[in-house]
This record gives C-alpha cells, structure tokens and sequence, in this order.
C-alpha cells in the first residue's frame, strides 16, 4: 500500500468540500493532540453518510480505532461498496482506514455507517492530484450544441442547448473527433452523481461530476489516443443525479489518416481497431504521377514518330514528280495531230501523264534514247521502209 507523500493533498474533516448528511447526525470531537486538525468528525447513526470529491489518482481514508467504533461501507463514483470496520479492543491513533489506487480523473467518495449506535468518524482524506494537459491554442474546442460533431440519446432527456443536462441514468452523449488527446469538460455540483467515459466503445471508466459546491466547467475526462478517428460517449450513470455538458477539445492528428481502414468497434463492445495507427501508404509503391508521365511521353513519341513519317513521305513524293520518269511507253502518234499530244508514262508511283515534247517536220524520225529526246534521221529503225 503505497503512503502520502508531500506532493499530496491533505483534506481535513472540516474542510468545505467534505460533506455530512444529515448534517444534524453528526458531531465533533476535538483534541489537538490525536487529530491532525484537532478536530473529528463521528456519527453513531446507521446511514449517515460523508461525501468527498476530488480530481487524482490515489486515495486515503484516515480515522482512529476504538471498542465503541463499527463497520462502514465505502463507495467510489457509485460503484460497490467495500465494507471495513474501525472498531478495535483498545482505541488506536489516526492511521489509513482505507486507499485505492484510481483512473486519473474527477471521483467522489461515498462512506456510509452500516452499524447503528456505532460509531463512524473521519479525520482527514488524502489523494494525489491529477492536473489534465492544457487545451493549446491549436488545439480544437467544440461546443456542446454543436451538432455536426456532438450527438445527444435520446434527445427528449436532455435539457438545454448551449449547456446540455440530464438527470435520466443511461442518458448518454457522443462525441466524434479525430486526433491524438481529447477533453471533456463540465461542471460539478453537489446534485450530481456519477458517469462513465468510453473511447471507441471500449471499456468504460467511471468518474464524477459531483462536488459539495458548485464548480465552473472544467476538464472532468482527458486522455491521450492513438493518432485517429475515435467516439468519445459519456453516460449518466446515476438515476436522478444530474450530468452536465458543457464542451469538448481535441488535438488533431499529424499523421495522415486513411478513413477508409479505420473502423469503429462500438457494436461488439471490443477495443476499436481504430486505436491502431493507420499505416501511411505504402512508401515503395511507384508514384502515380511518374506512370502518367511515361504514358505521357509514349503518346508523344508516338505522335512525333508519325508526323516525320508524314513529312518524309510527302517529300519523297515532290522529288517523284520532278523527276523525269526512266521508261516511258510511246504511242506512236499521227503528225497530224495537234501539239501537246500526252504520253503515257509509268513512275515508281505508278501510271501518270508528262507532256509530249515538241517535234518539227523535219524530224520526222526520232528515238528516244536514256530519256532524253534526240533526232537521228539515219538510223534505220526509224522507218524500217525506207531505203538508206
């Protein structure tokens, strides 16, 4: 059992945030040399009840032992009770009657005297303080009534809007984020009771929003999460005590998140995958961007190569039609005929027309020889008639 240390906070039995009911059921001894304070509380009336709050994560119960004294039942945020007794043959000084170790967080003790005409008294509590981390500036604050993100069940048994109340046990709220800390704040009052805080429809965990005083709105949930999507639900876990909401704050994620694999486990009551860090896209697979540039680049390659294609062909067709053609089929034609006369021709590009050169009468035999057109009135296959 782990013992107060300076760094804890030391209650006395007479301090404002302890409270007795009925108040007229209990008395006070005093003696300065057996209590801290020189002061005890005591009740001997069965079902008299002290009531503590405190935001920590340790407690102590102190009280003396005595033959006159009884059993008690201590209670944490609502939850069972633990019976234990102060009695003792001989009486005893001031020693821990009681300590728990506590999620960090706002809780409320409840002990109860079981034993009537015994005796059930307090000299002071002890717990260790619980400071939540601060919102930062860059951190999110969303208001209650902000319904994009907060969602109330059901709705007819919450009151209020810019401040939501219920005092319906299972009245819960939800709150969606994503990022890595989230808060929840509200106030506390001695009309208050007890509730439950879940992530991810993961194990619940119960604190309190009751004190013996009104206290303004502070952080009564935080934790730290896994970079993600989670839900935070708060529920009332006290019938005809109240909850109070006032706002939340979370502080978004660095990481890169892919929605699309976190997964909410809130309908099998199991711890959500989503507290698992999504995994950042796989770093080695080829960049979307350098297959769009080498498709790109194909395409214009392609394109190039076709329009030389193009280009050369249209070349080498003007150089066909300039050249002079190297076989030409003659049809023999009348001299009568009227200048201009076409010749049927034959290129590499297949049949086409050239102009027929230009004779005078008095050449009238003519061979056309490698392509060029010269006259030789002598040769005999001229006019194989004639006689040289």
């Amino acid at each position: 059992m782990a013992a107060p240390t300076p760094q804890d906070v030391f209650v006395q039995d007479g301090d404002a945030s302890v409270a007795y009911f009925p108040s007229n059921e209990w008395q006070i001894f005093t003696n300065p040399e057996a209590y801290l304070d020189g002061s005890l509380h005591v009740s001997y009336n069965e079902s008299a009840t002290i009531s503590f709050s405190f935001v920590g994560s340790y407690f102590w119960y102190f009280g003396d032992l005595n033959f006159d004294h009884g059993r008690y039942n201590i209670s944490i945020d609502n939850g069972p009770g633990f019976i234990g007794t102060s009695y003792n043959a001989e009486i005893l000084p001031v020693e821990s009657l009681f300590s728990q170790a506590l999620d960090p967080g706002p809780h409320a003790v409840t002990i109860t005297n079981i034993d009537d005409s015994k005796l059930t008294g307090v000299d002071y509590f002890v717990y260790r303080p619980f400071t939540a981390e601060a919102v930062a500036e860059t951190d999110q604050v969303v208001k209650g009534n902000d319904y994009t993100a907060v969602t109330y069940t059901p709705t007819e048994q919450w009151q209020g809007d810019a401040y939501h109340l219920t005092y319906n046990q299972g009245a819960s709220v939800s709150f969606e984020f994503t990022g890595e800390y989230v808060w929840f704040f509200a106030d506390r009052n001695f009309d208050h009771g007890a509730f439950k805080a879940s992530i991810d429809g993961g194990a619940a965990t119960t604190f309190t929003s009751y004190s013996a005083q009104w206290t303004e709105s502070r952080p009564l949930f935080s934790r730290a999460v896994d970079p993600g999507h989670h839900i935070l639900t708060i529920t009332n876990a006290a019938e005809g005590l109240g909850l109070g909401i006032a706002n939340f704050a979370y502080r978004p994620t660095t990481l890169a998140i892919d929605n699309s694999t976190a997964t909410l486990s809130s309908a099998t009551g199991s711890p959500s995958t989503a507290n698992t860090p999504v995994s950042p896209q796989n770093s080695t697979a080829f960049p979307v961007g350098a297959i769009v540039g080498i498709v790109l680049g194909l395409v214009g390659i392609v394109l190039l190569g076709v329009m030389i294609f193009l280009l050369l062909r249209k070349h080498r067709r003007a150089r066909m039609r300039e050249r002079i053609p190297r076989e030409i089929l003659q049809t023999p034609q009348p001299w009568q005929q009227p200048f201009g006369v076409q010749y049927g021709a034959m290129s590499d590009d297949g049949p086409m027309e050239v102009p027929l050169p230009a004779y005078s009468e008095s050449a009238l035999d003519s061979r056309v020889l490698s392509g060029e057109y010269v006259a030789n009135s002598s040769h005999p296959s001229t006019y194989p008639d004639s006689k040289v």
